[in-house]
């Protein structure tokens, strides 16, 4: 995780919320128009600097969207035919209730099992990682890795979240 928060900060967050729109059935849904959206530029720009330095050189934006709700839940899923996932936190909210990964982002290991002995046990207690994104937050991770996050507070949670490829690099003569 790095933490970087933006001269623009401000109009970054106003712009993340008129990008997230509620669904017929009330559930708040991120749309893709934020990656057309010039104001998110330096975001993009210095997490793919981080994303090059830290995974692999030459990393490039797939696709961007925002949520941004007091109340939604995003349910445990993966990003098929994605490298890499990023999450970048304008506003994490004020979490209310008792839910102690109300806020967070969870990430869930792929070594899950529905066996138990004590041999496997490392895998019961390691099955899942989370953390409750301050502001300025950026969390990389595999797009393979399921993930989920639900959040139900008196102010909204506001997120930026982008897919991230590379670049086939040439080999050198």
């Amino acid at each position: 995780m790095h933490n970087r928060v933006f001269e623009c900060h401000d109009d970054l967050v106003q712009a993340a919320r008129s990008h997230t729109t509620r669904s017929e059935r009330g559930v708040f849904v991120g749309t893709g128009s934020a990656a057309d959206d010039p104001l998110f530029e330096p975001v993009v720009e210095w997490i793919m600097e981080v994303a090059s330095g830290e995974i692999a050189p030459h990393a490039r934006l797939q696709s961007l969207w925002t949520w941004s709700a007091d109340q939604y839940s995003n349910p445990p899923h993966i990003h098929p035919n994605v490298s890499w996932a990023a999450i970048y936190c304008l506003e994490p909210g004020d979490p209310q209730g008792d839910d102690p990964l109300n806020g967070h982002s969870v990430l869930y290991s792929p070594l899950r099992s529905n066996y138990w002995d004590p041999g496997v046990d490392h895998l019961r207690t390691q099955s899942h990682w989370s953390a409750r994104l301050n502001r300025g937050d950026l969390l990389l991770f595999p797009g393979y890795l399921q993930h989920s996050a639900h959040y139900s507070g008196t102010e909204p949670r506001t997120i930026i979240a982008m897919n991230i490829e590379w670049l086939p690099v040439a080999p050198r003569p």
